[in-house]
This record gives C-alpha cells, sequence and structure tokens, in this order.
C-alpha cells in the first residue's frame, strides 16, 4: 500500500516490551511500480509525521511512554535502491528515537512448495 501515502496501513502495540508499531506494507508487485521510491519516501515522511508531530498519541494516548517502530513488511524483495534509501531512513528517524525495521516476507505460494 505504498501509493497510499497519506494514511498509516496498520498500528499495533505490544504491552510486554512497551512498542506501538506502524506497518509499511508493500504489496505483491509494487516495487514495480512507476515512482514507487518516491511514494516510499513520502509514506516514510507521512509516518514520521504522525509520530513526530504528537498525532498519535492523541489517538493513542494510553501507549504515550511506548517506543514508535515502523516495520516495512514486503511480500516481494525490495529492491537495492529502496534498500539504501530506508537504511538511510532508518539512520535518520533513530536521532528521533524512532526506529526502522525492514522485513519482507515469503510468499505463501513458496512456503507451500
Amino acid at each position: 500500500m505504498l501509493s497510499a501515502t497519506n494514511k498509516v496501513d496498520l498500528i499495533a502495540s505490544d504491552e510486554k516490551k512497551k512498542e506501538i508499531t506502524l506497518y509499511l506494507v508493500a504489496e505483491v508487485g509494487e516495487w514495480d511500480k512507476k515512482n514507487i521510491l518516491f511514494d516510499l519516501q513520502e509514506k516514510i515522511n507521512a509516518y514520521a509525521e504522525y509520530i513526530d508531530s504528537g498525532e498519535i498519541w492523541i489517538s493513542y494516548p494510553k501507549l504515550k511512554e511506548y517506543k514508535p517502530i515502523i516495520l516495512v513488511k514486503s511480500v516481494d524483495s525490495i529492491p537495492e535502491d529502496a534498500i539504501v534509501f530506508l537504511k538511510r531512513a532508518k539512520e535518520i528517524l533513530l536521532n528521533d528515537n524512532i526506529e526502522v525495521i525492514i522485513d519482507t516476507l515469503p510468499l505463501l505460494d513458496e512456503k507451500i512448495k
């Protein structure tokens, strides 16, 4: 859902770890779309702004002490240029105490084989 740059795909919290995770989900075939790096940058910026502005804590006031995490989940392999961008974003956002985790998921079809 990289092209839906103005919305958070999914939010989950972990009470034991005191973490709130914002999932950024790349669906099948999305990395092949035109201007996808621009969409990725816009989406990461929107997530960071949601956290930095405090809007997330207005939406989830009981989780204000939780550590924010942006979890990039992709069904497909992430292209090298996107990995480079995400690693740079990870460095920058760490300065704002926002952790970025990058994770790819094997396709269900591959698990069945």
